[in-house]
């Protein structure tokens, strides 16, 4: 895992984490090199599981305009 990406996990561990996930990003937010390696040592499930989350959030299909790309029920057919 990248630093991009474990900054990613702690943000959406902020977001939508239990108390301890919470607490655990906001460690990581201000620890030093050292103890940041120390807490995804102690702790890479948590931060592995986060990291998909957000791939998986990040990973929707959007329009060129931004909109979110939604694909038609039966019967519908594609805007353009």
């Amino acid at each position: 895992m990248q630093v991009a990406d474990e900054n990613r996990a702690a943000e959406l561990m902020l977001q939508i984490g239990g108390s301890f996930a919470q607490h655990l990003a906001r460690a990581f937010k201000v620890a030093d090199s050292d103890n940041r390696a120390r807490i995804l040592a102690a702790w890479p499930d948590m931060f592995e599981r986060y990291h998909h989350m957000a791939a998986e959030r990040e990973g929707v299909a959007l329009r060129w305009d931004g909109s979110p790309l939604r694909y038609p029920g039966p019967g519908q057919t594609v805007p353009r």
